[in-house]
This record gives structure tokens, C-alpha cells and sequence, in this order.
């Protein structure tokens, strides 16, 4: 018998009404399903549990009694019962609900029989009920219901086509690619321009006003107004306006108090103004609008962007006779992406030296679970470049191109004067991510210079990175490598030996790069016939498939432009 029938065929026999007071929570539960006229039924096992299922309203409910009847929890078996095809935005709308209220608990299940994923709540009862108290309860279930019922049906039909998406996964990705596009805007940015904040650098207003203004001298600052909201704070000293970060009120800074407290840094504010003011050599006096606005942040970096807004020019006649001199002092607008770090230089050296030591100590009890980079990591002996290699592989784990190729500079420097077996294997492995990060940044030319040291290396991942640096600038070397390396691995093998799969991976990267090459340099016919022979092979079939489109489209261009008339006049 289902639990739907057995409630509605068993029904303990009334008792007259109690007063909650002096009650335990689960006699003032029975004496309020008493008084509402639930039918109720009591299931208790040998642990100890004991529940109470009840229909209210015409819905099912179960009261729960843990610890010994000290914990009372009211349970809605089926808040949402909706097709397994929306099982990932059934998902994502629960962890929602559960980040924004405050009692209730969604979860689901899946029922596999029936093909369909049922959405259920829990709401921890507290105290003593009176009825009126199980009612407010179960009505603010209600409302739970009728609230993801509503929102979940919504972005069901909104996202029609898209219901196996995995949509914590997507926010997650969605995250990533954000900040990984800050990080490559900021590396585009100029060079000569420093835009991270951090515990030891601050880039400062005059630093914004020197781009910001292009060739007009800012000769002294009169005035600085910081508008946030309805609140301005106004600056006055040149020297004080000099050197205040240009986050100032946009990003709050707290610096520890003792060696227990970390520094902490936030946004205090989500955009704000500054209006400064200033002279120029001429001692004519100027006036410039920075907007600041907050972008994004992730653990360990906040993202802001600054716009430099000139004031506009009075509408009159003399503008007219304005010398082209005068123009060209007049500020540009300037938008300009920055960054600020939230971990201090403390916080890094400390988690660096904790991993390094652990590194070392496994290394010491040959722990299987290292891997080369981790090997590498435990062997060096100078902790500036220790440091350097750790955070390094941190921010190119997360895909901060720029930040980790700082780290890896500057473990470079000091390891191309060393000489040691050890330092050397170092040496070539940060040469390599130096490499892969220039090639993610799409500077292939640079990045050859670093990958061309492990030309010789035999280290697979090497290898294909300096292939693609090569064959993506459009370098005839790559022919070279390529036909190098292919004759590398005949020579080991053989032609007709069956390759292990990391080298038979190898093999197929290596004949997709040479297509790609001959696409390159205009041999479309011979790329076409390589391409049409890889979709035989599994780990080359999709990318040929697109290639040879590809080339058909560039015959279809090649052709209409054979077409096209001389125009006549």
C-alpha cells in the first residue's frame, strides 16, 4: 500500500485538545494535528526515529523527531516533480533557493523507474508548536513551492534545446573565461604601464593622469573631489594627490593589526567619480572626470575600470580660433582596465614555504603521488625561485597568463646563470611555460624563442607547444620539426608497430599541424588529401572534417573573385 493510501485510510482517534505549554515537541505536534483535524500516521523504527505523516490541504507531509524527540523536522516530500531531462537546472534552481532563504532546505532525487527528478523540503522546527505556529510553517512552505515552481518553469522554457546543460559548471566556466579576458586585455595593455596594485605598488592618479592627459604637463594638482553617492571627499594638496591610489574609495584596504589578522581587501563601492582638477605648464588650469567602476574578482585579484572623461568646452565663438596647439593639450579619453591583488607578500611566502617543505618531504619518502613539476619543485634549493615557480604553476593553473608569466621572468633570470643538473631540468621547464603562456597570449614569435630550448627535449607537451607556436605564425620551419619528429618516431617503432597511446596521440597532432601548414603556405590540394586520409583516425576526424569545409570555402572565395569584373568608368 502506498503511503498516499495509508494515510488516508488510518487516522489515529481524536483526543481531546491540550495546551501547548509544558508539552514536549512531539505531543505539541500530535496536540496541533489534533486541533487542525489531520489525519496522521506514526511510523517509529528501532534507532529511535519516529515520524509522523500527515495530509494537509490536500498535501502530504511528514514530521520528523530526531535525538530522541529533542529535533523536529517538517518534511514536503514533492515540492517539484518535473521530467529528468531538466535535472541540471532542477539543481541549479535548489541552490539557489538555498543560498537565499534562511529555513528551508531543498534537495531532490531521481526516480529512474518513472524518468523524473521530484524536488523536496526540510524546515527544522525549534520550539514548541502551538497549531497556529505548524500552520505559519507549512503555509511558508507553501510559498517555497509557489516561488521555484514559478522561477523553475521560466528558465525551463527560456532555455528550451539547452536542458542537459550543466549550468554550475557553465557559471563556473563562464567566471573563468571573464577574468581569463581581463587578464589578457590588462597583457595587451601598455607596456610600460605597471596596472596591478599590490602590497608593495599602487598605481596612483598621477600614474592615470600621465596617460590619461598624453602630452599636457600636469605641472600641480589644485583640487581632487571623490563622489560616492551622496558623500565627496575632497583633496587639496598636491603632494597628498600625487601618490593616493587611484582605487582610492573604490577598493578598501585593510592592513593587519597582528600576526594572527590577514590584510583584506574588498570593494567598498561598486562605481564612483573623481573630478580633478589641475594646471598644466601654462598654469592654465584644467579639469579631468574619472569614473571608476568594479568589475569582477575571484580569490585572489579584484578587477577594475577607469574612464577618463574630459570636460567639455564652452560653447562660444572664440572656440572657433582655438590654435590646433590648444587642441592637442586637451586630455584624451582614455578607459583603461586594472587590477588589484587581494593576497599580500606574507600570506604567499607562507603557503609557498608550507607546499615546499611537504614537496620535499615526500620527495625524501620517493611518494609515488609526485609528479615532474612537483619533483622539479622539491629539488630546488633557491627560494626566490622556489617562490616564483610555485605561484607560477597557482595563477597558470587558473589561467592568468600574465600574472604567471611574471613569476616565471623571474625565475628565469636567475636560473639561465645556473649550471646544476637540477637547475637545468628547472630551467627548461620554466622555458616551456614562459612558451605555452606568450602562445596563449598569441605571441608566437616570442613565445619560439623560449620553446626552441626543449627543441631536443622529448618531452611531448614541450614538443607541441613548439609546433604550434611555429605553425601558428605561419613559420616554414614547422615543416622541419614536424618531418623531424615523425621520422623520430619511425625510427623507434617502426612503420607498422602498434604505438603506446600517449605517442600514437603524438603522431596524429603532428600530421594535423602539417595539414594545418600546407593551408597556411596555399597547398590546398595536397592539405585536402592529408586532411580527407585523417578521417580514418579517431583522435583527427572532427578537426579534419572542419578543416576540409574550411578549404572548401576557400576555393568558393578563390573562385568568386576570378568572377568579379574590372569595373569600368
Amino acid at each position: 500500500m502506498s503511503l498516499l493510501k495509508k494515510i488516508m485510510s488510518v487516522a489515529e482517534p481524536a483526543t481531546p485538545a491540550v495546551e501547548p505549554s509544558n508539552l514536549s515537541l512531539e505531543e505539541s505536534l500530535v496536540n496541533s494535528l489534533v486541533n487542525l483535524n489531520c489525519h496522521y500516521e506514526k511510523r517509529t523504527r528501532e534507532d529511535g526515529f519516529v515520524a509522523y505523516d500527515f495530509k494537509y490541504q490536500g498535501r502530504v507531509f511528514s514530521a520528523q523527531l530526531n535525538n530522541n524527540g529533542a529535533r523536529l523536522t517538517i518534511c514536503y516530500p514533492y515540492l517539484y516533480v518535473e521530467s529528468l531531462d531538466s535535472l541540471n537546472m532542477v539543481r541549479h534552481m535548489c541552490n539557489v533557493f538555498n543560498g537565499a532563504c534562511f529555513h528551508h532546505k531543498l534537495y531532490y532525487s531521481i526516480d529512474d523507474k518513472d524518468y523524473r527528478v521530484a524536488v523536496h523540503c526540510d524546515m527544522p522546527v525549534l520550539k514548541v508548536l502551538a497549531p497556529d505556529d505548524l500552520v505559519e510553517r507549512i503555509d511558508s512552505i507553501f510559498q517555497v513551492q509557489h516561488d521555484f515552481t514559478l522561477q523553475t518553469d521560466k528558465e525551463i522554457a527560456d532555455n528550451k534545446g539547452g536542458h542537459f546543460r550543466d549550468f554550475e559548471y557553465q557559471q563556473a566556466l563562464d567566471a573563468h573565461e571573464t577574468i581569463m579576458a581581463h587578464e589578457l586585455e590588462i597583457s595587451h595593455q601598455s607596456a610600460d604601464v605597471s596596472v596591478r596594485s599590490n602590497e608593495d605598488f599602487s598605481f596612483t592618479i598621477h600614474d592615470f593622469m600621465s596617460l590619461a592627459c598624453d602630452d599636457t604637463q600636469v605641472e600641480k594638482y589644485v583640487k581632487l573631489r571623490i563622489i560616492d553617492g551622496e558623500e565627496i571627499t575632497v583633496y587639496d594638496d598636491d603632494a597628498t594627490i600625487r601618490v593616493l591610489p587611484l582605487h582610492k574609495g573604490l577598493i578598501e584596504v585593510v592592513e593587519p593589526e597582528s600576526e594572527f589578522e590577514t590584510r583584506v581587501v574588498k570593494f567598498a563601492a561598486q562605481d564612483i567619480v573623481m573630478i580633478v582638477d589641475y594646471l598644466d605648464g601654462s598654469d592654465v588650469q584644467h579639469s579631468l572626470t574619472i569614473n571608476l567602476v568594479a568589475r569582477d574578482e575571484d580569490d585572489s585579484t579584484l578587477y577594475y575600470r577607469a574612464y577618463a572623461v574630459p570636460q567639455p568646452s564652452d560653447l562660444d565663438r572664440s572656440q572657433s580660433s582655438r590654435t590646433k596647439n590648444e587642441q592637442k593639450n586637451q586630455p584624451q579619453v582614455v578607459s583603461l582596465l586594472l587590477a588589484c591583488d587581494k593576497c599580500d607578500v606574507t600570506r604567499k611566502l607562507q603557503e609557498f614555504d608550507y607546499m615546499w617543505k611537504d614537496a620535499q618531504d615526500k620527495l625524501k619518502e620517493k611518494d609515488p603521488s609526485l609528479n615532474d613539476d612537483d619533483i622539479i619543485f622539491a629539488q630546488l634549493a633557491n627560494g626566490h625561485v622556489g617562490l616564483n615557480f610555485y605561484w607560477g604553476r597557482r595563477c597558470l593553473a587558473n589561467g592568468y597568463f600574465a600574472q604567471a608569466l611574471k613569476h616565471f621572468f623571474n625565475a628565469y633570470n636567475v636560473l639561465r646563470y645556473e649550471s646544476t643538473t637540477t637547475v637545468s631540468d628547472a630551467l627548461s621547464q620554466v622555458s616551456y611555460y614562459i612558451g605555452f603562456c606568450l602562445c596563449e597570449m598569441g605571441k608566437y614569435d616570442r613565445a619560439f624563442f623560449y620553446l626552441d630550448i626543449n627543441r631536443n627535449s622529448g618531452k611531448i607537451d614541450q614538443l607541441i607547444e613548439l609546433i604550434n607556436a611555429v605553425a601558428n605564425v605561419g613559420d616554414m620551419r614547422a615543416f622541419f620539426f614536424i618531418d623531424n619528429y615523425l621520422r623520430t618516431v619511425e625510427e623507434n617503432f617502426g612503420e607498422e608497430a602498434e604505438l603506446p597511446e600517449n605517442i600514437a596521440r603524438f603522431v596524429s597532432f603532428l600530421r594535423r599541424r602539417h595539414a594545418f601548414c600546407l593551408i597556411n603556405f596555399g597547398k590546398l590540394d595536397e592539405a585536402e588529401k592529408e586532411f580527407k586520409a585523417l578521417l580514418n583516425d579517431p583522435e583527427s576526424n572532427d578537426y579534419a572534417l572542419g578543416e576540409l569545409a574550411y578549404i572548401q570555402q576557400l576555393r568558393a572565395s578563390e573562385e568568386a573573385s576570378k568572377n568579379v569584373e574590372p569595373s569600368k568608368e
